[in-house]
């Protein structure tokens, strides 16, 4: 929809997300922030006042942050932590350059089924 295609043109990568998300949820938008040097997509969902927010951006490499447990899974590996901004859980995971981040209120089994649904929509025309 809109959204989507307004976010690509943004940050020049196909848009990625979620097919599966838990009962209840509702968009509450999307939008592009830079943050640094990168620029990413959010988009959010929300559900009785839970939050539930997935960050797309091109991978800038390094090392996820210090503490995330990793999982393999899929034959991807997915990092898990704590998000600072509000102490909800993450999920974080990189694919074909492409960086991928999940924070919600969610169990981590919950969130790692939401990062699995994950599919990009395809290359920008």
């Amino acid at each position: 929809g809109g959204v989507c295609t307004t976010m690509r043109g943004r940050i020049g990568l196909g848009l990625a997300g979620p097919d599966i998300l838990p009962s209840g949820f509702q968009v509450a938008g999307g939008r592009s922030i830079k943050v640094a040097s990168l620029r990413l997509v959010n988009l959010a969902w929300i559900e009785k006042g839970r939050m539930l927010s997935f960050y797309q951006a091109a991978d800038p490499g390094g090392e996820p942050p210090q503490g995330w447990r990793s999982v393999e899974m899929d034959g991807r590996t997915f990092w898990f932590g704590t998000h600072d901004g509000d102490g909800g859980r993450a999920v974080l995971w990189r694919d074909a350059g492409v960086l991928y981040v999940i924070v919600g209120d969610l169990s981590e089994s919950d969130l790692l089924h939401i990062a699995l649904s994950v599919k990009e929509t395809g290359p920008l025309a």
